[in-house]
């Protein structure tokens, strides 16, 4: 297994933002209104149904027959890496997680008394892992994490230790909550608010997003020697457990995630949160940065923009930080208007090399990563 820094050679992204990654990164600091109306399809099955998401955009995927949404945002992101990256070959290693995987198909299964078994199995949460693996022909390991809200930044770090094995890792993560299931669930545990506003006095919870995220990972020698575009390097990630609460964060463990990250890379300039907007969940998280670097660094969320796209959150953050560093941009916090705590709200130009990019999730799981602009000069 790999300990070693690794190069991103391959992007590819769809969210509330756009369908691929110079669209999402324009998409985030364009300063427009992200919501999307979403009115009432459930009607009264939704038991209360918000009149606002975070809906990827029409006409963006390529759609089969009884493929659920988060299986068609998983492979629109995976299509787009392996074309990004260039790569091809069999001996190649897949980590696709999804932490609600079709239930927008599901539910209306449920709904209609009638479950087809193909439909059926598009649902399930490793569907995305296995069509990839199917459909390129790839014949390394395949499978998905669960791991909260912490999934993304937790399958990439899985995938780094995995990647001698293989001449490359397709790694990914997407989620459609938008549904007749999770929307009631998270409403249940009081997680949801109207609008997303992380960091806000008067923010009071997430506003669910949908999309992926997906990037293909090699080797630093192989990345060199085949001349690829690198993006960026990633580093281990520190994983912990708080310990604490399944749902209430206490602190320590993210604290603790992060300080093993930094043992594992160099310092960041800039951290990109978590930063869902619930209430609790972005005091903890400020406090913890605040005690491991001191306050004297720039911090935004990308959520005020994209919601919380659950499995799909840790991957396009670790694109949203690559492209920001790419840029000398920090995106700032959309839908912070009255910040509590010292973040970064608006776009500023910024010249940042290291990222800090945290995911916290129910459970105590968290999780923080290294991630530093690329330097080395690009053959492609």
């Amino acid at each position: 297994m790999s300990s070693k820094k690794v190069a991103v050679t391959g992007i590819g992204m769809i969210d509330a933002n756009g369908n691929n990654y110079s669209n999402c990164w324009r998409g985030l600091i364009d300063g427009k209104n992200p919501y999307s109306n979403t009115k009432q399809i459930w009607e009264e099955e939704m038991f209360g149904l918000f009149p606002t998401s975070f809906r990827c955009g029409n006409g963006v995927l390529e759609n089969e027959p009884g493929w659920p949404r988060a299986l068609s945002y998983g492979m629109v992101a995976c299509r787009d890496a392996i074309g990004d990256a260039g790569v091809k070959g069999t001996n190649v290693g897949v980590i696709f997680s999804s932490l609600l995987g079709g239930n927008d198909l599901s539910h209306g299964m449920i709904k209609n008394d009638k479950v087809r078994p193909k439909q059926a199995l598009n649902c399930l949460r490793d569907s995305v892992a296995s069509v990839i693996s199917q459909q390129y022909g790839f014949r390394g390991m395949n499978t998905s994490i669960q791991a909260a809200c912490a999934t993304g930044i937790v399958s990439i770090d899985m995938a780094m230790k995995y990647l001698d094995e293989y001449d490359f890792m397709v790694v990914g993560g997407t989620d459609a909550g938008y549904n007749g299931i999770d929307i009631p669930m998270f409403k249940s545990w009081k997680a949801l608010g109207l609008q997303a506003k992380p960091f806000d006095v008067d923010r009071r919870g997430f506003v669910m997003g949908e999309g992926s995220g997906c990037l293909i990972l090699e080797s630093e020698q192989n990345a060199i020697s085949r001349g690829a575009h690198i993006y960026a390097w990633l580093y281990p990630a520190g994983q912990s457990s708080d310990a604490y609460n399944r749902v209430a964060p206490q602190g320590r463990g993210a604290i603790a995630a992060m300080e093993k990250a930094m043992e594992n890379g160099p310092t960041p300039d800039v951290v990109n949160t978590h930063g869902t907007g619930t209430l609790i969940g972005d005091s903890v998280e400020y406090t913890a940065i605040d005690k491991v670097l001191g306050g004297q660094i720039p911090l935004y969320s990308v959520k005020g923009k994209i919601g919380h796209t659950m499995a799909a959150a840790g991957i396009l953050e670790t694109i949203y930080s690559i492209a920001s560093m790419q840029a000398g941009i920090i995106p700032g916090t959309y839908g912070c208007k009255n910040p509590e705590y010292d973040i970064n709200v608006d776009v500023v130009e910024h010249d940042t090399n290291v990222t800090l990019n945290n995911s916290f999730g129910f459970g105590g799981k968290c999780a923080s990563m290294i991630i530093e602009k690329n330097v080395i000069n690009n053959t492609n």
